[in-house]
């Protein structure tokens, strides 16, 4: 991500949302897939296949990065079925295969799958059949994996490059100081899911900060854009980007310009910034799986039933890791 010519805002940049069928948004999503922005996208997420099939209609070369879930905590819910009947749904409805095809695996993944052959052998699978090159696993503290496992199955998949994703702005984060320097030094990419910081169920924006922050006209969009581009300054890894999204026209240029102003000032503002306040002050740490994957063993703790809850509940629905992987 250092060389020049790989730090380009289609590069740096995936957009979801656009989950409304309409003109206006096939329009707009249009637009960014002839400026080359990686679209990112999941059955679950409305109609936004049937726009990126309408909005497509033009060119040959479309990047989709899809999300997919295993192993869905309910086992009742849609989202719950094999990986491969997740993808062809999402390529009916996009009505071929991206150019560009990379997934998201959502949900917590026991680590002792990543040593599996039939795993390894179920990703060779994805990559021969729908030509997917690039996966990436969403996390949460509380799946406490080993980064070595990930860089263990790089090494058995080197057709394949592994990564990972997590919701990650400069207040609110998965990754802490720690871990992100370990994924630098072990060349694991990092997707940062939500990073300008605009989800108003999950971020928390502290005020007092952002008003001592407040650098050469910067808001806290600009700030959580330095954040993302001195992350990605910081590595060498050209699969590392930000997922964001926006609704109109102008929120798209709008952002375009954003990257453009400050893309080169980045280290230098934190480098004032952290001599003028402490930046990890007021960090949240989203630890908590938002699907019900996993828990911390205080949650049972202050939660009784919970326990006998999650094992009912799988118990009736039980299925076993091939079921996903078939």
């Amino acid at each position: 991500m250092n060389d020049k010519n790989d730090f380009l805002f289609k590069n740096v940049i995936s957009l979801g949302g656009i989950m409304e069928l309409n003109d206006e948004n096939v329009r707009l999503r249009n637009k960014q897939i002839n400026d080359g922005i990686l679209i990112h996208t999941c059955s679950d997420y409305g109609n936004s296949l049937e726009v990126i099939e309408k909005a497509s209609f033009d060119t040959d070369d479309l990047r989709v990065m899809l999300k997919v879930y295993f192993n869905y905590p309910d086992r009742k819910n849609r989202r719950n079925k094999p990986i491969k009947k997740q993808i062809e749904e999402a390529l009916k409805r996009i009505g071929r295969i991206p150019t560009e095809f990379i997934l998201q695996f959502c949900c917590y993944f026991d680590s002792n799958i990543f040593k599996e052959k039939t795993f390894t052998t179920f990703l060779l699978e994805l990559k021969r059949v729908y030509g997917i090159t690039t996966i990436y696993f969403e996390y949460y503290p509380v799946y406490n994996y080993n980064w070595e496992l990930f860089l263990n199955l790089q090494k058995n998949l080197s057709s394949i490059k592994i990564g990972v994703t997590g919701y990650q702005n400069l207040f609110n984060r998965v990754f802490n100081d720690y871990d992100m320097k370990t994924l630098e030094v072990l060349n694991i990419p990092i997707a940062s899911i939500g990073f300008l910081g605009k989800n108003p169920k999950r971020d928390k924006n502290p005020k007092e900060y952002l008003e001592q922050m407040k650098i050469n006209d910067a808001d806290d969009i600009d700030l959580n854009f330095l954040y993302l581009i001195r992350n990605l300054t910081k590595t060498k890894n050209a699969k590392s980007f930000g997922i964001t999204q926006v609704s109109s026209f102008k929120n798209y240029e709008n952002l375009k310009h954003r990257f453009s102003k400050y893309n080169n000032q980045a280290e230098e503002i934190f480098s004032y910034l952290n001599n003028t306040i402490d930046l990890n002050k007021n960090i949240n740490f989203i630890r908590r799986d938002q699907y019900g994957g996993k828990y911390f063993f205080i949650d049972f703790i202050m939660n009784p039933k919970l326990l006998p809850h999650i094992i009912k509940k799988r118990a009736l629905h039980y299925k076993t890791n091939t079921y996903y992987f078939s």
